[in-house]
């Protein structure tokens, strides 16, 4: 049944960040948005991270606040969830992936994978970016969960672990929904929905290989998927005019358009 929310809205203190959200994700599933549009706020809000939400938020049919801190129902690898032990990475994992009652070997292959294992003795807070990114994100895998949230997974990578955590988000056996700006990567999930995500909303559904045919034009059409940047109006549109995704590496040159 997925993860639904339901005319979801979140604030940090008075200040709204998402703006009265419907929108269901089964796994499989990429939210598309330049930075600064609302992605890692939706994802605060649907684990319940420093965010104040309104509207109702259900996963497999079950109000979220029901199951909250339940083991095999979500993970993710945003850094404050953890952040919270200042131990070496090697002891946090192992007590995140045991509560979660996920895989300690599978995490440890993983890293050697990725050919981090030297950091594990270090604390979260003294790895590089790219570090924390990859070991949040092998963390989350590592628990034996129903849906992973991933923020960014590839952000501050060098392209070689890129095209590694491509292929294993690619072949996991499990419903993985993810954020991003970069449009690098979407030929690469051809058969995933995307979900566009501009000033706290979302639009959409659309799958990734029709999104890549697709051009944006400006303006408003009704037999569209329509959406609003800055105060300017675009349409997702087939044919040979307009901006075809593939010609921009980051949908922040987009909000730049559209500002």
């Amino acid at each position: 049944m997925g993860i639904r929310l339901q005319s979801v809205s979140a604030r940090y203190s008075k200040t709204r960040i998402i703006d009265c959200i419907n929108l269901e994700l089964n796994g499989g599933d990429i939210i598309l948005g330049p930075n600064g549009s609302g992605k890692t706020t939706l994802f605060r809000t649907i684990i319940g991270v420093n965010v104040y939400s309104e509207g109702r938020m259900e996963i497999d049919g079950v109000d979220i606040k029901r199951i909250k801190s339940t083991p095999g129902i979500l993970s993710t690898n945003l850094e404050e969830v953890y952040n919270l032990l200042r131990v070496p990475v090697r002891d946090l994992a192992k007590l995140y992936i045991e509560l979660g009652k996920g895989d300690f070997s599978r995490f440890l292959s993983m890293v050697e994978e990725f050919e981090v294992f030297g950091v594990l003795n270090k604390r979260l807070d003294e790895l590089s970016a790219g570090q924390k990114r990859i070991l949040c994100n092998l963390i989350a895998l590592a628990m034996d969960v129903k849906y992973v949230l991933l923020d960014e997974p590839f952000e501050n990578m060098d392209p070689a672990r890129r095209v590694k955590m491509a292929k294993i988000l690619i072949e996991w056996d499990g419903g993985i929904v993810m954020n991003t700006h970069a449009t690098w990567l979407l030929d690469k999930f051809s058969n995933w929905r995307t979900h566009l995500m501009f000033h706290g909303r979302v639009y959409g559904p659309i799958r990734v290989d029709d999104l890549l045919k697709a051009r944006i034009i400006e303006g408003r059409r009704e037999d569209a998927i329509s959406f609003t940047i800055g105060e300017k109006s675009f349409s997702l549109v087939s044919g040979d005019k307009g901006l075809c995704l593939t010609e921009i590496d980051s949908l922040d040159r987009l909000f730049e358009v559209g500002l």
